[in-house]
């Protein structure tokens, strides 16, 4: 909507609204520091397609795979399941296939004079630091491809590693060595016996609160109870399971080659 007179006079000092007027404010050192909060906007004059344009956006490129919907690309459930569709999008998206265009280059300036406070960019495409913006000043909200992990271990991959294997038409894997640990131990005759108490307790708390008809306190033991009892339960099944687990244990390799898939460290939800 329009800006109200009050706001636009805070804003620009009484300056008629215009390019102008805020390149005057920034050269004046008027406006103070800038905090700039971009989308994907300033990187299409890089010729990064946007990603719902018809005919020509990166959604409309992976129709090929049946998306249930175009954003389950950024799923992390469906990645795990059908990791195609991401790496063939982000073919598209890759570091070194763009440059960064006049509105990064502005942003750049705007740190080397000493003005920006911080850019926080919804863009995974990585120009803002192409354009030399210190790390320390730049938010990524969405992520980016500076850094590569593992889904389920969690270890580090080189990112351009993972990128030629992308660029080959394959599915990175991660193939870390794992250790294998050993079974937990199961309960001690120290817990059994502090479970059986903790029941014996909470059976006094139930009598008591029938006695006076406290109807809050009786569905508070009676949660209580459920509880431990189903604690209680656990304890004895993983005493009773503890000498087979240790046993398959025993038997199997210590170490394990880990098939987890690799992905940047961008924002799947």
């Amino acid at each position: 909507g329009e800006l109200s007179s009050e706001l636009r006079q805070s804003v620009f000092a009484g300056l008629t609204p215009s390019l102008a007027a805020i390149a005057e404010l920034l050269k004046e050192a008027r406006a103070g520091k800038v905090l700039v909060a971009a989308g994907a906007g300033i990187s299409v004059a890089a010729g990064i397609p946007d990603f719902r344009t018809p005919g020509t956006g990166l959604y409309d490129n992976l129709q090929k795979y049946g998306l249930p919907t175009p954003e389950s690309v950024f799923t992390l459930d469906y990645f795990k399941g059908r990791p195609e569709p991401f790496c063939e999008l982000a073919k598209e998206l890759l570091p070194g296939q763009y440059r960064p265009t006049l509105t990064h280059h502005f942003l750049r300036l705007l740190e080397q004079k000493g003005l920006l406070l911080r850019v926080f960019t919804q863009n995974i495409d990585g120009l803002e630091r192409l354009a030399g913006i210190s790390p320390e000043l730049l938010v990524e909200a969405h992520g980016s491809f500076a850094d590569a992990h593992c889904v389920e271990c969690g270890q580090q991959h080189p990112v351009a590693e993972w990128r030629d294997q992308v660029m080959l038409g394959e599915v990175p894997r991660c193939g870390a060595s794992l250790d294998v640990p050993p079974p937990p131990d199961p309960p001690s005759q120290a817990d059994m016996d502090a479970l059986r108490k903790e029941l014996e307790d909470l059976d006094i708390a139930k009598a008591a609160a029938w006695k006076t008809t406290d109807f809050t306190a009786l569905t508070s033991v009676g949660v209580k109870i459920a509880n431990a009892t189903g604690r209680l339960q656990a304890a004895m099944t993983a005493i009773e399971e503890a000498p087979e687990k240790m046993k398959a244990w025993a038997a199997q390799p210590k170490v394990i080659t880990c098939p987890g898939l690799v992905k940047p460290d961008i924002v799947f939800f």
